[in-house]
């Protein structure tokens, strides 16, 4: 088989060939580093890699060509459902002698036979890590209960699911044209939090070919891909993890279970079980699984914030300003970490973050909000982006706040999440309620200020209060609300009451309805005046009109105070737009002159639709764009108190590159025994093109010389 990416490079004749061959790599690396994706900021290393070549033969645990995998062999044992028996004798693993490996799904005497391999480390042998991008390039199996998977699990001598597991790759055969990927950990086991990615063209089943299936973990973030790395179809964070609940008796709280310990690789097809359903008359077998490599990029983390200060501004808020890290990369993100003991900032575990209070944040600003007065807090800012780790810790800061004092800053609350994300905080100043999380992408183009979509995705449930201090006696706040219905797909299914200091504010609720639609964001702003104590206190109860299911569902909570705290900023300006390629266009505009309150980001739409949002950087690149075509954009400035107006550009891709035609007259002559002149005639196109590489480069026209 061929491979872009794999086979073993094999030596070209004797070695003084190697000067004309040099010369034709020079050009092809001049024009080869163009074609690089623009937005390409990680420098990815090969760490690892199995490439399964070797001779066709078995593979099995002795096999000499088997390095790493260990077999895990058993009927129904595995805990899914699935009823097939995994076996290491070579029948249903094996090299075809075309570099891939193969696990063979068959029936024999009215049982499945299939296998399961792992590279958890034993001793010296197998394959653990911490933290990197890890693809396999794979044509997977189809057919009625085949479940073929590409996945991961935790090495941390914990049992499942507290150890983790990131499923890269799960396919049900019922559904051809679907892939999922998928986190498993404490609060989200069996169900887990997962996202399905399908077939560009919605008909072309995966099976038809290969495909590279990937992920990118780091400490605070897990991404899946499909063919690309820049192909990213779903992002998690432990902003998107449920935080501390109770539904019942049964504690709600959720964990991050992919930080600090390593993880192992493991591939198997099953047959049967939950997630793929029984064998039935449309199970076709034998199937096959084909493996053409499996490969583990790190790449080094970022270089840390500095010179990190804490300063109170009210007696129940800390601002935080940091020196951003020297790394260039618009991945990178900052994480806070907050102590009452000096020191302690980081101690988090995969058990217990409740240090770490926000993750995402996109400035190099945050607020702390909801502080106890008369206390003093130590924090500690770091970096984290695609890389495979975290950057060294900035200094400690420490804020002493007053006792006294209400000149308080916009607050934001990421109701029912773990972590808090960019200018939210982790969920706090609530009082009963449950907690969950849901993996889906919530469309906010109904909400002129959105929360960021990991608010979105966790919620607190059931009947609760929540009530915020140390506010401003009879200062008079703006209390926005934000919901989502992701668990009914209906008006008239939901209701509830909200009542703001024992006023009704909103009498049987139905978030469905006033959306319109699922998994689309909403909002309720009030004016609210703070009690004599300086409380707000928000209450959401169970509905009374008679629809099936009363619990309220939040989430999230801003108290903003009125008139003043903050003013929507001013527009950004020299927006402009330009045609780098025939797919895509670089915009570039210069800052909004804020206020910054509540964080400054930015939003992009193209042709009215919206393609970025929560950008703190003042450029963007758009990829992914049609030949010849006119696309208006517009740039707004976005902080607490909303929106400014759009600046607006456009711009024209240029036409698309052909494949330039091929050499001809091309010789080659023995001038002595050791070594051989070549010759030929470019190309028309390749010959101006190299007359000319410098000014092509430069233009945004056809770059079939400069990107082949």
């Amino acid at each position: 088989m061929t491979s872009a990416n794999s086979r073993t490079v094999r030596r070209i004749g004797p070695l003084s060939f190697r000067g004309a061959f040099q010369s034709v790599l020079l050009i092809l690396a001049g024009l080869f580093v163009f074609a690089l994706p623009a937005s390409a900021q990680t420098n990815w290393v090969l760490a690892w890699s199995d490439e399964f070549n070797g001779p066709a033969g078995p593979f099995t645990p002795t096999s000499s060509n088997n390095q790493f995998w260990t077999f895990e062999t058993g009927q129904g044992v595995f805990g899914t459902g699935e009823i097939e028996n995994m076996i290491s004798d070579g029948t249903t693993s094996f090299l075809d002698g075309n570099g891939n490996l193969v696990i063979k799904t068959y029936l024999s005497g009215g049982a499945y036979f299939s296998a399961r391999i792992k590279t958890q480390l034993n001793g010296s042998f197998g394959k653990d890590f911490s933290y990197g991008r890890v693809e396999a390039r794979i044509q997977i199996p189809t057919s009625q209960a085949i479940w073929p998977a590409f996945w991961m699990l935790g090495d941390n001598g914990v049992v499942w699911p507290g150890r983790g597991e990131i499923d890269i790759m799960e396919n049900n055969g019922a559904k051809p044209t679907q892939v999922k990927g998928t986190i498993h950990g404490i609060g989200y086991a069996n169900t887990g939090l997962g996202v399905h990615f399908n077939s560009p063209d919605g008909v072309t089943p995966f099976a038809a070919g290969f495909h590279t299936f990937g992920l990118i973990w780091s400490p605070f973030l897990i991404q899946f891909y499909v063919d690309d790395p820049s192909n990213i179809y779903a992002t998690m964070t432990p902003a998107d993890i449920m935080g501390v609940g109770v539904n019942g008796t049964a504690s709600t709280l959720g964990q991050w279970d992919f930080w600090g310990h390593p993880f192992f690789i493991l591939f198997d097809v099953a047959v049967g079980g939950g997630f793929v359903g029984s064998p039935g008359p449309n199970t076709v077998v034998p199937q096959f699984m084909n493996i053409d490599y499996v490969r583990l990029y790190q790449a080094a983390p970022p270089a840390g914030p500095t010179s990190l200060t804490a300063t109170p501004v009210s007696n129940s808020q800390v601002q935080l300003n940091w020196t951003a890290s020297t790394t260039s990369d618009t991945n990178l993100t900052y994480n806070i970490f907050r102590s009452t003991t000096s020191g302690s900032e980081h101690s988090i575990s995969n058990t217990n973050m409740a240090n770490m209070i926000a993750t995402g944040v996109k400035g190099t600003s945050f607020t702390d909000v909801m502080l106890t007065p008369g206390t003093t807090y130590f924090y500690q800012v770091n970096a984290t982006s695609q890389a495979s780790g975290e950057s060294a810790l900035s200094n400690e800061a420490a804020g002493s706040v007053p006792t006294t004092g209400t000149n308080v800053q916009p607050i934001a609350i990421s109701a029912g999440g773990l972590v808090g994300v960019n200018n939210f905080v982790q969920d706090t100043g609530f009082s009963g309620g449950a907690t969950n999380a849901y993996p889906d992408v919530i469309d906010v183009s109904g909400v002129a200020n959105p929360a960021p979509q990991s608010v979105y995705r966790t919620e607190r449930w059931a009947p609760f209060t929540y009530t915020i201090p140390n506010l401003t006696p009879g200062g008079s706040y703006s209390v926005r609300l934000h919901f989502a219905e992701t668990a009914f797909a209906a008006a008239g299914q939901r209701a509830f009451n909200v009542a703001i200091n024992g006023t009704t504010v909103l009498a049987n609720y139905d978030i469905f309805a006033d959306a319109g639609v699922e998994f689309k964001a909403t909002e309720k702003v009030f004016t609210s005046t703070a009690d004599s104590a300086g409380k707000i206190a928000i209450a959401f109860t169970a509905g009374t009109n008679g629809a099936p299911h009363t619990n309220p569902s939040l989430r999230g909570i801003e108290i903003i105070p009125a008139g003043g705290a903050c003013t929507a900023p001013a527009a950004p300006t020299s927006f402009s737009a330009t045609a780098v390629s025939s797919s895509e266009i670089d915009l570039s505009w210069t800052a909004s002159t804020g206020p910054v309150c509540g964080g400054l980001t930015y939003k992009v739409t193209r042709n009215g639709t919206q393609i970025a949002t929560g950008l703190s950087g003042t450029s963007l690149k758009d990829t992914g764009l049609t030949a010849s075509t006119t696309y208006n954009y517009t740039v707004t400035a976005v902080n607490s108190a909303g929106s400014s107006s759009a600046a607006s550009t456009s711009a024209t891709t240029p036409a698309a590159c052909s494949a330039p035609p091929t050499p001809t007259n091309f010789t080659a002559t023995a001038v002595s025994s050791s070594e051989r002149s070549f010759s030929g005639r470019l190309s028309q196109r390749h010959h101006a093109g190299r007359s000319r590489r410098a000014n092509q480069l430069r233009r945004a026209g056809c770059q079939s010389v400069c990107r082949r």
